[in-house]
């Protein structure tokens, strides 16, 4: 099904959760651009789980400033996930968005994310990420740490692809990137020139 959000500012008491949408469903939430704004003072999406056939677009996702590992938005356990033309806005210092657990066919994609950390994985040590098919193509960063840090944790499935995004500010690196590959698999990154930095690629 499809839910339409208009134009205005919808503030959060509680995170949002996206749980058991079935592969033979599918959920689109749609709103009018940036002024389409879903505010709170943690997370607003925790999270996007057990589920396929998800899209969110053209909306804008803000919290607070204040300490705190708050992750604005988190995917886990999922696939065919589609984030398009979103905006965030997170005074947090844990990332945009984070990814846990296994997730197949997820795209992030022509978004803008201001942030500390854009996409993160964000399971803990000795719990690997399992991505395959992670897109991350045609954003926006304008980040105060990282753009983009996927752990030494993550095992890249398929093909990883980081292409044509900006990074702005990241004050200690645009891209950090480590983990394993299966055999056959590959991680592609490729942008403007000057703008990415590659902190770490390891195959394992």
């Amino acid at each position: 099904g499809t839910i339409c959000l208009d134009v205005g500012g919808y503030g959060l008491d509680a995170p949002l959760k996206i749980v058991g949408v079935k592969p033979e469903s599918s959920l689109r939430i749609v709103g009018k651009g940036a002024a389409t704004q879903l505010f709170s003072a943690g997370a607003v999406f925790d999270a996007v789980q057990d589920s396929h056939n998800v899209h969110l677009e053209q909306f804008r996702l803000s919290t607070k400033d204040g300490p705190g590992d708050v992750r604005c938005l988190v995917l886990r356990d999922s696939a065919h996930v589609c984030l398009d033309h979103l905006h965030f806005e997170v005074g947090a210092q844990g990332p945009a968005i984070g990814l846990s657990g296994a997730l197949a066919d997820v795209a992030v994609r022509h978004c803008a994310i201001r942030a500390h950390v854009g996409v993160g994985t964000i399971d803990k040590q000795g719990t690997a990420t399992g991505l395959m098919d992670l897109r991350i193509e045609d954003n926006q960063f304008d980040c105060k740490e990282l753009g983009v840090q996927l752990t030494r944790e993550s095992v890249h499935q398929s093909r990883t692809r980081i292409v044509g995004n900006r990074f702005d500010l990241c004050r200690k690196v645009a891209l950090a990137v480590e983990g394993a590959t299966v055999p056959g698999s590959g991680v592609e990154i490729s942008g403007e020139a000057g703008k990415i930095n590659i902190s770490s690629t390891t195959y394992r």
